[in-house]
């Protein structure tokens, strides 16, 4: 089954405040979806927004290595880990 997020565990994946994560799926930078009051982003999503920022970060257009860990806690939150890329 795929994993679902809520606005503030993608706040802590993307290590932002909730205000930022809010804005990032308004804006469709990561796709979301509105289940009444409540916003629900897949983890897939999130991650592949990130890898997606590494990539034009590093202009190369493709990451080399990328680690990332959703670890659920008591209080549920999502961290990712860390991300080692290429440099041209």
């Amino acid at each position: 089954m795929t994993e679902t997020l809520t606005i503030e565990e993608v706040a802590a994946a993307l290590k932002c405040h909730v205000d930022t994560a809010r804005d990032l799926l308004k804006a469709k930078a990561i796709p979301a979806v509105k289940i009444g009051r409540r916003w629900v982003a897949l983890r897939e999503d999130v991650i592949a927004y990130v890898r997606r920022r590494i990539n034009d970060a590093t202009g190369t257009g493709e990451v080399v290595f990328f680690a990332t860990a959703l670890v659920l806690q008591t209080n549920f939150d999502a961290v990712v880990q860390k991300a080692e890329f290429a440099q041209a």
